[in-house]
């Protein structure tokens, strides 16, 4: 969880989980709402999050690259036409990632909730 001082850090925000994991979008979900967040989602697919960004909004994206559908970057491309902020969580390399994508945040798996609540 949250350290103290970043326990309302995100207070307000509505975050996206685009994440196809079970576990690990559960453990970002109680991270991300122990600091405040209202979560949405999380998605596992291309579709989901793409019905979830247009359909509601987001104020940012917590987005993994390999989903149900494959290692993807269509939903980082929606976002980045959006003019959404997101953040990259993978166990990819963040140093590999698209030309397009070298200037967004990238948080190598395994990583702290303290860190991970810092990054969004």
């Amino acid at each position: 969880m949250p350290t103290i001082p970043d326990k309302r850090l995100l207070e307000g925000l509505s975050v996206l989980v685009v994440e196809d994991d079970f576990l690990q979008s559960e453990e970002i979900r109680l991270c991300v709402t122990d600091a405040g967040a209202i979560v949405l989602g999380p998605a596992s697919t291309v579709k989901a999050a793409a019905a979830i960004i247009d359909m509601n909004g987001v104020d940012v994206a917590i987005v993994d690259i390999n989903l149900s559908d494959g290692p993807t970057f269509e939903v980082a491309g929606h976002l980045l036409r959006l003019n959404v902020p997101f953040l990259f969580v993978t166990s990819y390399d963040c140093r590999s990632m698209p030309a397009e994508f070298q200037h967004i945040a990238c948080l190598g798996k395994p990583y702290s909730d303290a860190n991970l609540v810092r990054c969004v």
